[in-house]
C-alpha cells in the first residue's frame, strides 16, 4: 500500500471514529430522544369543525401523515390536525367538499429548508363523521396509514395510501375503493354492496359483514397465496380483490 493511500485511510478512520463519538455525545445528551435532535419547531395542534348540510364530500390530502377516522359523538365534522416549522394545513370548502390539505407556500423557500430534518413520530390527522353522513369520503396520503373505526356513510369511499398499512373496522358505505402501494390490507366486519381492493406489496385479508352468495367475486394474486376463488353470486354485490406480492385471506361473515 502506497505511502499516501494508507495515510489517508487512517485520517478517515480517525474522522469516522470522531463522527461516532459526537453522535453518541449528543444522544447522551438528550437521554437518547431522538425527536430532540430534530431542527423543527414542535407540532402546534390545529382543529375544526363543520356541519354536514350542503356537503357532498370529506377529502384529506396527507403527505406523510396517519390518517385515521371515527364516529362523531355529535352532527358535526371533526379534524384535529397539526402544523410543522415547514409544513402545515389548511381546512377549505371546495365546490360542496369539506377539504383539509397541505396550504401552498408564500414564496420559495429558504436553503435552510433544505437542512431540516424530524426525527419526531408523526402525530398523524383525526377525522370524526357523523354516523350516516350522506356524502362521499375521500382520503389520501403519500407516506402513512389509513384506518377508518366504526364509520358509516351514504356516499362512496375512495382510500388510498402510498407507503402504509390500511385498516377499515365496522366501516359501512356505499362502495369503498381502497388502494396501497406498499402495505397491507386489513377488514374486520366491513359492509359494502362493492368493494375493490388493490395491495401492489402486501397481504389482503379479514372479514366482511355479508353472505359469500350475494356477491359475484374477481381475485388474484401474482405472487401469494389466494383464498378466494372467481365466482359469480346471485346478488348485486361485487368483490374486487387484487395483489401483487402477498396472500388473499378473506372470509364472510353471512
Amino acid at each position: 500500500m502506497k505511502k499516501g493511500t494508507r495515510a489517508a485511510l487512517i485520517t478517515a478512520a480517525v474522522l469516522f471514529a470522531v463522527g461516532l463519538l459526537l453522535c453518541a455525545g449528543a444522544l447522551w445528551k438528550v437521554n437518547f430522544n431522538f425527536g430532540a435532535l430534530s431542527t423543527n419547531d414542535e407540532p402546534v395542534a390545529r382543529s375544526g369543525l363543520a356541519m354536514t348540510d350542503g356537503l357532498r364530500g370529506i377529502r384529506v390530502e396527507a403527505h406523510s401523515d396517519d390518517v385515521r377516522v371515527t364516529r362523531s359523538a355529535d352532527d358535526q365534522i371533526h379534524v384535529v390536525w397539526y402544523d410543522g416549522t415547514y409544513e402545515s394545513y389548511e381546512l377549505v370548502t371546495v365546490n360542496g367538499t369539506l377539504v383539509l390539505r397541505e396550504k401552498e407556500s408564500d414564496g420559495d423557500k429558504s436553503p435552510a429548508h433544505w437542512l431540516q430534518f424530524d426525527l419526531r413520530e408523526a402525530s398523524g390527522i383525526e377525522l370524526a363523521v357523523p354516523e350516516g353522513f350522506a356524502g362521499d369520503l375521500d382520503l389520501y396520503t403519500n407516506a402513512g396509514g389509513i384506518t377508518c373505526t366504526d364509520v358509516s356513510i351514504g356516499g362512496e369511499a375512495d382510500l388510498e395510501t402510498q407507503s402504509g398499512d390500511a385498516s377499515l373496522r365496522s366501516m359501512r358505505a356505499a362502495d369503498i375503493r381502497l388502494e396501497t402501494s406498499s402495505g397491507s390490507i386489513a377488514l374486520d366486519a366491513v359492509q359494502s354492496p362493492e368493494l375493490v381492493l388493490s395491495a401492489v406489496s402486501g397481504d389482503v385479508s379479514g372479514t366482511i359483514d355479508g353472505a359469500a352468495a350475494d356477491y359475484t367475486v374477481s381475485a388474484s394474486s401474482v405472487s401469494g397465496d389466494c383464498g378466494l376463488s372467481d365466482r359469480t353470486g346471485s346478488g348485486a354485490g361485487m368483490l374486487t380483490v387484487r395483489t401483487d406480492s402477498g396472500s388473499i385471506d378473506l372470509r364472510f361473515l353471512r
